[in-house]
């Protein structure tokens, strides 16, 4: 099996808006009963929701399990950015905590990630 390091020579001469690169997330182990899902930019799960969360919980691992994106509410708790259904089902599989990347962001800036993802835009 052959490794490669991470090349970034290719992009030398990219030119690079300034902008701010935002607060250092924290990844961190949460309680599933700490997050919740935002109605105002998050859907319920649906059929075809149902059907995955049905599929991962059947076939849960955490080797596929993939890091939650989360952020702080005022209350305490955790607000869902992605990974909804990956957090249902590991609650009907009665996992009680899951990781999670923790991102301090407004609420329009929750949304607008959501809405986005994190595909690169001009």
């Amino acid at each position: 099996m052959t490794y490669r390091e991470i090349d970034v020579s290719p992009f030398a001469h990219l030119p690079l808006a300034p902008h701010r690169v935002g607060t250092k997330p924290d990844l961190r182990w949460l309680k599933v009963d700490s997050l919740i899902v935002d109605d105002g930019y998050r859907r319920p799960i649906g059929r075809a929701g149902i059907a995955d969360v049905r599929c991962i919980a059947a076939e849960f691992r955490w080797e596929k399990f993939f890091v939650v994106v989360v952020a702080p509410t005022s209350d305490g708790r955790f607000a869902i950015i992605d990974g909804q259904r990956r957090v249902t089902a590991a609650a009907v599989r009665g996992i009680q905590e899951v990781p999670c990347l923790v991102l301090r962001l407004s609420k329009a800036e929750q949304a607008s990630m959501h809405r986005s993802g994190r595909k690169c835009r001009k």
